[in-house]
């Protein structure tokens, strides 16, 4: 054969031995009810935020092509190409961390850069002191960087990436919660919470978000009657139209299709609030630590009577949500259309940040609830502000009440709207 070896080693990473498990809840949603499935809850252990990994990678360099010329065989990769492509990912890191693990789409497995601690050191094996000091770093022992061997990370420029960054600031109408799987001590339904730093704080997942907005987006794919045959006759059926699936992500089915992750990110959103217990410790004889929660009781109601149904009375746990000052931290969406492009065209990737558009514009006009409870009132979204990055370069931010799209926007808008019109007018 004419292949080698890679020459890049990654080791396994290790995470702190201070870090939180958690136990993160998670269900299906039922397309024609818009509430939970049946028999669709799942659980996942997942480390919690705050937990420090180290991660260290490694790249050699290639030896002498001499032998490989005269053996009339592919040369290996230049020693030049690592020499410029390492600092380049090191910047990379730097400036926007690092997403593993499952569920990244859905906010789980992001990682960012401690105090820019990257550090790159390049050692020439053919020397004594540079090899003595590998040896001395693999073994894990106190390195003393022999002359010319530290080196910095070098700015790496994005330039047509297709990246989209969008920021939502926003404010709850009402209250607003994802529920806890487990029941608390005094209460039946409790606020998801995450141990952030030693402090407890309420949070909205990725995956609750992702999935509401997927709802949403085959809720307008399936008002276009145009696809008509195209879509499944079962309402609870996730739709299996290209758009969504791009921009969402793909299920595997029993013809064989594969899982592609889609182009859309989307990270957990905490509440600004930090107490120092979590929800499910909460006793009615002692609330402190909990400033601003709202214990509520609820009944459901008997359909033939009216009245309340016997033994239904249950309790809900509320996060703080009327003081402006410490609501939520901002919804954070990534959007990447750079392998879209590469493997549907351009067309493709504007198809999809139209149908994005529609989204953020119902999301603007709080016609999309978030969280749990969303059919009894909570949930309620207000938009303050939308700004946006592309490939790095922020736009100019849009304010409430949005009446208009400036310049820089409307260039992007404009295309995505084109495409979108051209594709359901034919």
């Amino acid at each position: 054969t004419q292949g080698w070896a890679s020459y890049v080693r990654v080791k396994d990473a290790t995470i702190s031995s201070d870090a939180i498990l958690e136990i993160r809840d998670g269900i299906l949603m039922d397309r024609e009810s818009g509430s939970a499935a049946d028999d669709f809850l799942y659980s996942m252990q997942v480390v919690a935020a705050g937990a420090v990994i180290d991660l260290n990678i490694e790249v050699e360099g290639p030896v002498s092509c001499k032998r490989w010329k005269r053996a009339g065989r592919l040369s290996p990769p230049d020693a030049a190409l690592a020499e410029k492509e390492i600092p380049r990912l090191a910047s990379r890191l730097l400036r926007d961390g690092l997403t593993v693990g499952a569920a990244s789409a859905r906010g789980l497995g992001r990682l960012a850069v401690i105090d820019n601690s990257i550090t790159l050191v390049c050692l020439d094996l053919g020397s004594m002191d540079h090899l003595r000091a590998w040896w001395s770093y693999r073994a894990g022992r106190e390195v003393k960087w022999p002359k010319g061997a530290r080196r910095e990370p070098v700015n790496d420029q994005r330039v047509g990436l297709d990246r989209w960054r969008f920021q939502v600031d926003w404010r709850p109408a009402g209250p607003i919660m994802v529920k806890q799987g487990a029941q608390g001590v005094d209460y039946d339904q409790l606020p998801l919470m995450n141990d952030v730093g030693g402090k407890w704080r309420a949070v909205l997942p990725g995956s609750s978000t992702h999935g509401t907005l997927r709802f949403q987006a085959e809720r307008i794919v399936r008002s276009l009657s145009v696809l008509g045959s195209h879509l499944p006759q079962d309402p609870k059926e996730q739709v299996k139209v290209g758009i969504v699936e791009d921009l969402f992500g793909r299920v595997a089915t029993k013809k064989g299709k594969l899982r592609a992750r889609g182009a859309l990110t989307v990270h957990d959103c905490l509440h600004r609030s930090q107490h120092k217990k979590a929800a499910w410790h909460f006793h009615k004889d002692d609330q402190e630590g909990f400033e601003g929660f709202h214990p509520r009781a609820c009944i459901a109601i008997d359909r033939w009577t009216g009245g309340a149904m016997d033994t239904a009375l249950f309790t809900v746990l509320e996060p703080p949500w009327e003081n402006k000052e410490t609501g939520w931290e901002p919804l954070v969406f990534d959007l990447d259309l750079n392998s879209l492009r590469r493997q549907e065209g351009d067309e493709s990737a504007a198809l999809v940040m139209g149908l994005w558009w529609l989204i953020v514009r119902d999301l603007i006009r709080a016609e999309i609830p978030l969280g749990f409870g969303t059919n009894r009132g909570m949930g309620q979204v207000k938009v303050l502000a939308l700004r946006a990055w592309h490939d790095g370069r922020e736009l100019e931010p849009l304010k409430a009440p949005f009446h208009s799209l400036p310049e820089d926007w409307r260039q992007h808008v404009d295309s995505w709207q084109k495409a979108w019109r051209k594709k359901w007018s034919k």
